[in-house]
């Protein structure tokens, strides 16, 4: 098999990036690559190992090939090739797609040059991680849903929107909203019909790119978990699991706590339910899904 020069692979990235310093408090892909220039690469595999583990289709490719190269990481075929088939997939809803093309290119070549018990290992380990990846999502969006019912008991951040604090800077006047008694009374259920960010009702304010996370080329995928009143407005907002960076974090949240949007249905009447949605931000723009 040819052996892979993610040596190179990772100079041509680091090329496009202004030299920064590395901060401890936050894990990009940015950090890594100093630490990689810095030749510290046990250190850097580490923080592309947490950044893979949370989505980012970079890191897992970047992850993978250091695998397969061994000169990061100890070689390993298997376990490289199985972060390639993750990042290929798209996994976890990353917005990161011209990762993921490199990561199928990358498997076009590496594949014919592997056994087929390799490939079948490759495979399960796969599953595995993304298995257990679905399994630590499924106990992030519990924690998060029981910090939205119960936010002065329950640990995690959590900001109230425009139904419950309509004088928040951006909120609409609720004073027409129909049922207005009846805000944000608890009363969750499972929508026949999930709430959207598009509809004529919808308002939708994009976050503020954070400058020093724009200045060091850092981006992400939050995942926000909202109460979503009949109104469609906000009543709290909380984070099912954040980029890694912490002013992205913070400009999501005061973001999405003044959205409105197209209220949950059911049986043809707008219900209180809790959504879950991810805004990715990137150099190139956002994505709200």
């Amino acid at each position: 098999m040819r052996r892979w020069q993610c040596g190179l692979v990772l100079a041509a990235i680091a090329a496009m990036l202004a030299p920064v310093p590395v901060r401890a408090d936050e894990t990009t892909l940015i950090d890594a690559v100093e630490l990689i220039r810095r030749n510290r690469d046990t250190e850097a595999v580490e923080i592309l190992q947490r950044l893979a583990e949370r989505g980012d289709s970079r890191a897992q490719y970047l992850l993978g090939l250091a695998y397969l190269e061994g000169k990061l990481a100890p070689r390993d075929l298997v376990l490289g090739y199985a972060w390639l088939q993750i990042a290929a997939a798209g996994y976890n809803g990353s917005s990161k797609r011209g990762a993921a093309d490199e990561a199928l290119s990358a498997m076009l070549k590496v594949g014919p040059a592997l056994s087929g018990a390799a490939l079948i290992q490759a495979e399960q380990k796969a599953a595995a991680l993304i298995k257990a990846r679905e399994e630590q999502l499924a106990t992030d969006t519990q924690r998060a849903t029981d910090a939205l019912k119960s936010p002065a008991t329950t640990a995690g951040r959590v900001l109230s929107g425009c139904a419950l604090e309509p004088t928040l800077g951006g909120c609409k006047s609720l004073a027409g909203t129909a049922k207005e008694t009846r805000r944000c009374t608890g009363d969750i259920v499972s929508p026949d019909v999930q709430p959207s960010t598009q509809g004529p009702t919808a308002s939708i304010f994009q976050p503020e790119y954070p400058d020093e996370a724009r200045r060091r080329i850092q981006d992400g995928q939050v995942l926000v978990l909202m109460h979503v009143d009949r109104s469609g407005y906000a009543c709290r907002v909380t984070l099912v699991q954040g980029s890694g960076v912490e002013g992205i974090d913070d400009a999501t949240l005061k973001a999405v706590r003044r959205w409105r949007l197209v209220p949950g249905m059911r049986g043809g009447e707008p219900v209180e339910t809790i959504y879950e949605f991810a805004v990715s931000f990137s150099l190139e723009g956002m994505n709200f899904d």
